[in-house]
């Protein structure tokens, strides 16, 4: 690789910002090191600039060079770059143009302890973007007086994923309800990216047991994720999922939504549906399929409760799924509450008293030659 050697130094606003990688992560790996902002940006000003070896960029901590340089061939390398500056929203053109244009750059700034471990603590994308183009960018490095705990490091994010719990819209179903879960979610731009968010929902879901699925903008995000967790069975995650198939309408579901929290709609849904999803290489088919009558209930939930996420991401919630019936009408007589009545599903037919007629008229029961429900 040639070497890079229009290197300039960082501006305030730059030196602000590489810093708060070390108190928002590595100090975890290197405590101690610091305790002030100002007392690690003097420590980065007088820091040696270094070329590492490929090797040691290879076995480097905090960052992705070891993916590109594994690539192979410059041009995968670029494709692989490229691909990981994209799920971290970083600008890779720009960082391109400044090669192209031989433009001084920063070095990226690294950490190393008494075993001679590397952790890199900011400049991961200019890496990659200046090693995938063939140039071998130097770095600073600051010496750290002790061995990295990187336990710690693992502990603390494993701990800040078990608490990434999100607030869950809500909103009073009779005044209105809110914007974001009008609009149509925005697809994800990579599984990766929906993979992130669907840690949040199913932290979030968990906090709040009664519920069985969440959908990303419940949350406040604008994307097309969701998630179904009937208990005792595996988490559903869909990202940018999409319904192709519906079979068997059943009518009367009593669903509830943790937006609309303690209220209560009898909707419209299908008891068998066929999802496609970008985290799913095959189509997915939900619906009761098991003999087991428990299990058989749990998976029909399951296809409810993934048709109701899917409708959030598409900006519908339970309300326009309703089931709307219509009073009754007989311009004859008037039906006595414990007149016995003919009702009718389409296939069976049946004789009960009036009064306990609407259970079976939200099920999609009729009375005989008269169409009683309007979906």
């Amino acid at each position: 690789m040639n070497k890079v050697n229009n290197i300039r130094d960082y501006t305030n606003d730059e030196y602000i910002s590489e810093t708060e990688e070390y108190f928002g992560n590595s100090e975890y790996i290197a405590p101690g090191l610091v305790h002030t902002q100002e007392e690690l940006i003097n420590k980065i000003k007088s820091a040696p600039i270094e070329y590492l070896s490929l090797d040691d960029m290879k076995e480097m901590h905090n960052t992705d060079i070891g993916e590109i340089l594994n690539a192979g061939k410059q041009e995968d390398m670029i494709r692989v770059g490229k691909q990981l500056a994209e799920e971290y929203e970083r600008d890779w053109g720009s960082l391109v143009n400044a090669i192209n244009d031989n433009k001084e750059i920063p070095p990226p700034i690294v950490l190393r302890d008494t075993k001679d471990k590397l952790v890199l603590m900011g400049g991961n994308t200019r890496l990659m973007v200046y090693t995938s183009h063939n140039k071998h960018l130097p770095v600073k490095i600051i010496d750290y007086d002790k061995e990295f705990d990187f336990k710690a490091e693992e502990q603390e994010f494993k701990k800040r994923e078990e608490t990434m719990v999100r607030k869950i819209i809500t909103e009073d179903a009779s005044k209105h309800y809110p914007s974001i879960l009008k609009d149509i979610c925005e697809p994800c731009k990579s599984v990766e990216e929906g993979e992130k968010i669907a840690v949040d929902l199913l932290n979030t879901l968990t906090k709040h047991k009664s519920g069985i699925g969440l959908a990303a903008n419940q949350i406040g995000i604008n994307k097309k994720v969701c998630v179904v967790h009937i208990p005792k069975r595996e988490p559903l995650v869909f990202i940018n999922p999409r319904i192709v198939a519906k079979e068997q309408e059943i009518m009367g579901v009593p669903e509830g939504c943790l937006s609309f929290p303690g209220e209560t709609v009898h909707t419209t849904r299908h008891s068998l549906i066929t999802v496609e999803a970008d985290n799913w290489e095959e189509k997915v088919v939900l619906g009761p399929t098991s003999e087991d009558k428990q299990e058989s209930t749990d998976e029909l939930w399951e296809c409810i409760a993934t048709q109701h996420e899917i409708d959030h991401l598409n900006g519908k919630t339970m309300y326009d799924r309703e089931l709307k019936r219509e009073p009754i009408k007989r311009e004859s007589k008037k039906i006595g509450r414990n007149e016995k009545v003919e009702i009718t599903n389409g296939t069976d037919t049946k004789k009960i008293k009036y009064k306990k007629i609407e259970p079976f008229l939200l099920e999609g029961w009729r009375l005989v030659e008269e169409e009683q429900v309007n979906v």
